[in-house]
């Protein structure tokens, strides 16, 4: 559920740029610098949230992170300047700083590891679902009743999203414990970040990862719009198909991982064999 939305909300600013543009009179790169401050705050908070997660689990985390970007939303909803859109978006980008992350951090204590690359997988199309519904569905919803009332009713969506997982997620026994020092966590996050091993699977996943993040949620909708020539409703279908594969795909890769695994090939191995 926070995966879900926090994908919807990195990639929505493809479709609601014209209007965010129209109505505020910003020109590409106010545009761009808007798009961009989601990102900047989301990644800025990564290394203090995994020692949050750590800390106090991923439901408690999750949910008041949600919460935030809840806020976020409603203050994007009724922004009358640039200035506030601006914060606004980064707040939401900080909100949902956790979506991904607290998920991975739940399968990490509750799913066998031979299990896990399928497990994530699950977790990682549920974003690619918010993806889907970025594209031509919030297009119409524009359409039909404006960008504000659509940020409104995200605002909602998020703040049940956070009581779902508040209330549904079970907590687990070892955040229950006593947990280590603070001193101690930021200790090991700093011993993590010294290891050979981090440093040279770390630009592998970058690469991977970011370039069709940044393709599908940055480029792609501008370039269909300014270069390509389409209509809104084109773009929106356009990206709506690429969100569709890149849904199937993922569920694919963990599902072929999952089967690889049991045959003794790791998901390294079926990494490279899908970039190749």
């Amino acid at each position: 559920a926070g995966f879900f939305v926090s994908y919807l909300y990195r990639s929505i600013n493809a479709v609601i740029g014209p209007d965010l543009a129209r109505d505020f009179g910003l020109s590409p790169a106010g545009l761009g610098l808007l798009s961009g401050i989601f990102f900047f705050s989301f990644a800025l908070f990564q290394l203090p949230l995994g020692v949050l997660l750590d800390r106090y689990g991923a439901r408690r985390v999750q949910t008041g992170l949600l919460l935030v970007a809840a806020a976020g939303s409603l203050a994007l909803a009724i922004a009358q300047s640039f200035a506030t859109l601006f914060a606004a978006r980064a707040v939401i980008g900080l909100g949902f700083s956790a979506g991904l992350m607290a998920s991975y951090k739940s399968s990490s204590v509750w799913v066998p590891l031979h299990r896990r690359s399928l497990a994530n997988a699950m977790i990682m199309s549920m974003g690619a679902l918010g993806l889907v519904i970025a594209t031509e569905p919030t297009a119409l919803a524009v359409a039909a009743y404006g960008w504000r009332t659509v940020f409104m009713a995200l605002a909602a969506i998020i703040a049940v999203s956070a009581a779902f997982i508040f209330f549904a997620v079970p907590e687990h026994p070892a955040t229950q414990a006593a947990p280590a020092p603070l001193a101690q966590q930021w200790q090991e996050l700093w011993a993590i970040l010294r290891l050979p091993l981090f440093w040279r699977v770390a630009p592998l996943l970058g690469i991977s990862a970011g370039i069709p993040i940044a393709y599908q949620t940055l480029w792609a909708g501008p370039w269909l719009r300014d270069v390509a020539g389409l209509a809104r409703p084109d773009v929106a279908r356009v990206l709506f198909w690429m969100a569709v594969s890149f849904m199937v795909g993922i569920l694919l890769v963990g599902i072929v991982a999952d089967r690889l695994q049991k045959r003794g090939i790791g998901p390294m191995q079926t990494l490279m064999g899908f970039l190749v």
